[in-house]
């Protein structure tokens, strides 16, 4: 034991995080290997029974599901009746692996209970058709409660349904109430501006997104602009943090995966009506039918979504001093359509899926913004009393009036699942092959002065190809799954000499001068280009960029015994913009008990670089802040090896139980995509007249002033990413819950190499854009009749994606539900923090410089303000 303590206590020394991660990971492994000292290691005398009921996801029972329990060398099994009843008599006192199989229904594994002696087990057990999820959904509860989980990744299910009843419209505000999930706001705070979010770190681009399961990440910008989805047109959200194996995230991502899930088919036939109406006129109406009738399951969804914004004023533009009028307003449609067919007895099914959405935003009140001396400059608190300078009583502005956005995506999928090999018989294979396919298209163009100002205000088409098969095999403890994904990309956009990386993004140091900081991260090796480079001029109206992406997965799940929990898999991959890649994972979670589970994961991945980055333009872009900048071919991705700890435990006994998790995790980031920055001659002039081919090839010509230095991304430097996640959930009484959730989440940088130095990145200093602290604390009573009501409570600390001091939102909801009819009053924001409506230059919380730069002034951003909405649902 000695030499235990005195390892681990090393191990700890070694982890550079701080004081308070190492306290929790110590007191993680105490509270979890203590127990095993006393853990007998037979099952204790006596037997006892496992009763309980096998339903679907939305309650109907399942006949013929077959539940095995399996421990101490045996196994105990029986199949559901007609009502989805099951009994096992006779079962030997102890902890216990559950598996469920039905046809049609994938499998719940590797979840434990304890056996009473003498008394026994109450199971209920739910199952789903998740052929789009990324970890198993189905649910294990014991007497009612829920039981711990036995996978490896810290993994959270958000219900956006519940979220639409009470009037959201935004995925990315309803992530906004989890713990180490982050709002990116790469161009202002507006809700009509782009959101994007990242798992733990500093950088959207490095969380795979995924619908259904198939990527959706832009080759542009290199994430996803989680505004544009409605929590309305989709069942529930899945966050998967880390990288562990447990899940089938593919491979290039660092941070973890977003999954969001449309709707669908269920068992019995449902459906809901929903009208809502809120401020700044507001207006929400969805139509939603699932079911199934005989073997056809089917999901449908229509929704429309309108809203004039909270911004629509005029104003005066302070460049030309013309009146101007700016606005945010928002419409969109959306559309969803799902047919499921089951073949062969329920074995296998052929699906098809349809998706599309239309929209148009004004964009021009979100990127307006308030020139110095509007506000000041507070390196130790909150921004307050921002106002700006008038004219005719109307505020002068930097004004984007005229700019707006028009866009239109759609996806087609189908998907085919046969079993192979010869059936149970209950109907259950135990091999299936699962074959999937999904193109998709997302459209956007943007009009007006703000056009082509920024990656994301880029006329711009990216057409996504994606199939995937996978493989199953059943095993006596443990399954094994292969699973190959062809991913083919077309992106047509606008030239934009660059991409959005974690430089101009998380760090954004520049914020109030957004042509130079965009374009100043937009940095090709000279060596790679051949032959002679027209001079700097005008670019192409729109240039075609793609890349195919394949995968491979092989992933072996075992439990060895009831206590043990093992997942290995195997990463190989290929990139035609880059090459090859092999990233092998492991994870391993012990459960004492049914009560607590110790989980550990380590594994390497990658994140590719994004299409613009490769890129060598054939006429150079004309030179900003004293540089041409260009992509580089020869850039490689962004290597990482991720570690993770976690434990999870269930405190006390009946009907009221608290339910604890503490997660850490490093994350070490090797030679990231960063800017090269070359010195500057003659105070930054230069002749960009005289040709890229002159400076490619590094000539030194009599030429007054000298030719443009380039400017393109390398591989360059180290970063840390590292943390600990605290997450608590009671039931208070049957239908009422309290959540709380408190996360530490730090980034830095470890190395800077001085070609890359612009005095913008601090080694130690956290990153820009990711709050080193987030809380939430919540509260929500949802029963199927009578009173409804919920509040939370988001804290954001300092380093936040709005440029501001640490900060509180309040969000309310109160309602009441009938049989099948619903109404109920939410608010947002009720604290109605920073609603400065325009984003303030140079008025933010300064960021710490390097080499004599001195902190660097940000921009403080405007947060939408209270908002009330109304809601009506009739169900049916």
């Amino acid at each position: 034991m000695a030499w235990f303590w005195t390892r681990a206590h090393r191990a700890l020394a070694r982890f550079d995080g701080m004081q308070l991660l190492r306290r929790c990971a110590a007191l993680a492994l105490v509270a979890a290997l203590l127990p095993a000292f006393g853990t007998p290691a037979l099952a204790q005398m006596g037997t006892g029974s496992v009763v309980g009921t096998v339903t679907s996801s939305d309650g109907a029972p399942l006949s013929g599901a077959l539940v095995t329990l399996s421990g101490y060398g045996a196994e105990h099994s029986a199949r559901t009746n007609a009502h989805g009843a099951f009994g096992i008599s006779g079962v030997p006192g102890g902890t216990y692996n559950v598996r469920v199989d039905a046809k049609g229904f994938d499998p719940i594994t590797g979840r434990t209970i304890d056996v009473a002696t003498g008394g026994g087990a109450l199971l209920n057990l739910a199952m789903a058709h998740a052929t789009t999820s990324l970890t198993t959904i189905g649910q294990v509860r014991v007497s009612g409660q829920q039981t711990v989980s036995t996978s490896s990744a810290p993994t959270v299910d958000v219900n956006s349904q519940a979220y639409a009843d009470i009037g959201y419209t935004r995925v990315s505000d309803m992530l906004d109430n989890e713990i180490s999930t982050t709002l990116i706001h790469p161009l202002a705070g507006s809700p009509s501006l782009p959101t994007s979010v990242a798992l733990r770190g500093p950088d959207p681009t490095e969380t795979l997104v995924d619908v259904d399961g198939h990527s959706v990440n832009n080759g542009n910008t290199g994430d996803f602009d989680l505004s544009l989805l409605d929590p309305a047109d989709y069942s529930s959200v899945q966050l998967v943090y880390g990288i562990s194996p447990s899940s089938l995230v593919g491979p290039n991502t660092i941070d973890g995966a977003i999954n969001i899930r449309t709707l669908e088919p269920s068992t019995d036939p449902h459906g809901v009506f929903r009208l809502s109406t809120g401020s700044w006129g507001a207006f929400g109406a969805t139509l939603d039918a699932t079911g199934t009738s005989d073997k056809v399951g089917y999901a449908f969804s229509l929704h429309r979504v309108t809203t004039n914004g909270e911004v629509n004023e005029n104003v005066v533009d302070a460049t030309s001093g013309l009146q101007q009028s700016v606005g945010s307003a928002v419409n969109g449609t959306t559309a969803l359509g799902k047919l499921r067919y089951e073949f062969g007895n329920g074995s296998g099914f052929v699906g098809l899926t349809f998706h599309d959405q239309s929209f148009y935003k004004d964009l021009s009140a979100g990127l307006t913004s308030v020139p110095p001396p509007g506000g000041t400059s507070s390196s130790s608190s909150a921004v307050a009393d921002l106002s700006p300078q008038t004219s005719n009583g109307l505020p002068i502005v930097d004004s984007f009036a005229g700019t707006y956005e028009q866009a239109h995506n759609s996806a087609y999928g189908i998907d085919v699942q046969e079993p192979l090999g010869r059936l149970d018989s209950s109907g259950i294979a135990k091999t299936t092959a699962l074959l999937r396919w999904q193109t998709s298209t997302v459209s956007q163009s943007v009009f007006g002065p703000g056009a082509d100002t920024n990656p994301y205000l880029y006329n711009s088409r990216d057409a996504v190809g994606d199939g995937i098969l996978e493989v199953d095999q059943r095993l006596p403890k443990g399954l094994l799954t292969l699973q190959l994904d062809l991913h083919n990309e077309q992106l047509t956009t606008d030239y934009v000499p660059g991409v959005v990386n974690d430089q101009s993004i998380a760090r954004r140091p520049f914020a109030s001068n957004l042509v130079d900081q965009a374009t100043s991260s937009y940095l090709v090796d000279p060596a790679v280009s051949s032959g002679p480079t027209p001079a700097p001029g005008s670019t192409p109206a729109a240039i075609p960029l793609g890349q195919t992406q394949r995968s491979a997965v092989l992933r072996y799940s075992v439990d060895p015994t009831s206590k043990l929990h093992y997942t290995l898999a195997a990463y190989y991959s290929n990139f035609t913009s880059f090459g090859t890649s092999f990233d092998p994972r492991v994870g391993f979670v012990w459960t004492p008990n049914a009560d607590s589970a110790v989980r550990a994961s380590v594994g390497s991945t990658f994140q590719a670089p994004q299409l613009p980055e490769l890129y060598v333009p054939p006429v150079l872009p004309p030179p900003v802040g004293g540089y041409i900048s260009i992509g580089n071919p020869n850039l490689q991705p962004d290597h990482a090896t991720d570690f993770d700890l976690g434990y999870e435990h269930f405190f006390g006994k009946g009907g009221s139980r608290t339910h604890v998790s503490v997660d850490t995790y490093r994350t070490n980031l090797r030679t990231p995509a960063t800017t090269l920055v070359p010195p500057l001659s003659n105070n930054g002039e230069c002749n960009s007249s005289s040709g890229g081919d002159a400076i490619l090839r590094n000539v030194r010509a009599a030429a007054t002033p000298p030719p443009c230095p380039l400017s393109y991304p390398v591989n360059a430097g180290n970063a840390i990413y590292q943390g600990v996640e605290i997450r608590a959930d009671r039931q208070l009484a049957q239908y009422t819950t309290v959540r709380a959730g408190y996360s530490i989440n730090s980034a830095y940088l470890t190395a800077v190499p001085p070609n890359v130095q612009d005095g913008t990145l601090v080694i130690g200093e956290q990153t820009l854009g990711l709050p080193l602290q987030k809380g939430v604390l919540s509260i929500d009573r949802r029963p199927p009749n009578g009173l409804e009501y919920g509040a939370s409570f988001v804290y954001q600390g300092l380093y936040n994606g709005y440029d501001q001091g640490q900060f509180a939102t309040v969000n309310a909801m109160v309602g009441y539900r009938f049989k099948k009819f619903e109404v109920n009053l939410a608010a947002t924001n009720l604290t109605n923090v920073y609603d400065y409506k325009f984003t303030y230059q140079n008025a933010g919380l300064p960021y710490g410089g390097c080499c004599g730069t001195g902190p660097i002034p940000t921009d403080a951003y405007a947060m939408q303000g209270t908002n009330f909405t109304l809601t009506v649902s009739q169900r049916y």
